[in-house]
């Protein structure tokens, strides 16, 4: 999975190609791939469309692990623009103040005491640490929307949900709601009837047009009747 993207300073001045299009979240450089219709992807999310629809969610163009490749190795220069996202530590809403580029924050994270800040799962109610809620949303039996931490946190916006074109639930304070098994599956969910919408209207078109072209043969054929040579 990507970067949560609640860490991301100015999100509103970074281009859509940095972020992934089946969780929307900000793709790390040295783990994103680029398919062939140049769009990035997370790892999981690239296996999981190239496993089901195997189109594009951006615009349905066929998705496939062996034609897609390395972001480091595809395309160098956008990975190292991504590594400068202006972002804050991860676990900011804890009370840590550091804030850095994307390429440093990894590292700063895995010292960052504030990730051993308590957190309580809204769902099964178990208390774990800041840092294991990426690991808790893929196991936690409740289908985690959120967390509440147990300690006063800064407040966050709650107007954009990481998967925003899809109808589901805003996101808010620590949740990992995007990087859920639930969440995923009601992006392909809306993908899929959205290119069923378009397949039909578009042999709704073709009919129309068949149809029309039918009218004008049979008129065209009732007046080289009434002609006589």
């Amino acid at each position: 999975m990507g970067f949560d993207i609640e860490c991301i300073i100015d999100i509103h001045t970074y281009p859509g190609e940095y972020f992934c299009p089946v969780c929307r979240t900000l793709v790390y450089p040295s783990e994103a791939f680029q398919s062939q219709c140049t769009h990035l992807y997370c790892k999981p999310c690239l296996a999981h469309i190239a496993n089901g629809s195997r189109a594009c969610p951006y615009d349905g163009y066929l998705v496939t692990e062996s034609d897609s490749k390395p972001l480091m190795d595809s395309n160098k220069a956008l990975a190292e623009n991504i590594g400068k996202v202006k972002v804050h530590c991860l676990y900011f809403r804890s009370g840590c103040s550091w804030e850095g580029t994307l390429s440093d924050c990894s590292s700063h994270c895995a010292g960052c005491s504030f990730g051993n800040s308590p957190v309580i799962c809204n769902r099964c109610g178990i208390q774990i640490v800041h840092r294991q809620v990426h690991d808790h949303a893929q196991s936690c039996p409740g289908g985690m929307d959120s967390f509440n931490q147990s300690r006063k946190r800064k407040p966050v916006s709650t107007g954009w949900c990481r998967i925003c074109e899809v109808d589901c639930e805003t996101v808010e304070g620590l949740d990992m709601h995007s990087q859920t098994r639930e969440h995923q599956k009601m992006a392909m969910d809306m993908v899929k009837t959205i290119k069923l919408q378009n397949n039909k209207k578009q042999r709704n078109a073709a009919g129309h047009m068949v149809h029309e072209g039918g009218s004008r043969s049979r008129k065209v054929g009732i007046v080289g009747r009434g002609v006589k040579p």
